[in-house]
């Protein structure tokens, strides 16, 4: 479309390195963003009690949200390409 501009391969980079930055800084409460790829992110629940936790994303809604038991990792999944913003205890 005229007169929007394109994405560039050094966005996508600046976004990467956004995202890892708050990957390392999301360390409040047990649920802690663990890695991510395309529609999906891991969550690390920190803490010894199971909790249920999702994700935040850079849109209307954020995905289900699902149990994580304690000291334990889970994947959360959505289906649009955007990036996650922080995991939060539902």
């Amino acid at each position: 479309m005229a007169g929007i501009p394109a994405a560039s391969a050094s966005d996508s980079k600046e976004a990467s390195k956004s995202i890892a930055a708050k990957l390392s800084e999301a360390t409040a409460g047990c649920a802690v963003l663990d890695g991510y790829g395309e529609k999906w992110v891991t969550i690390y629940n920190q803490c010894p009690a199971g909790i249920y936790a999702t994700v935040s994303l850079d849109w209307s809604w954020d995905p289900a949200c699902k149990y994580i038991g304690g000291y334990q990792y889970g994947t959360v999944k959505w289906t649009s390409n955007v990036l996650p913003d922080y995991a939060y205890e539902c």
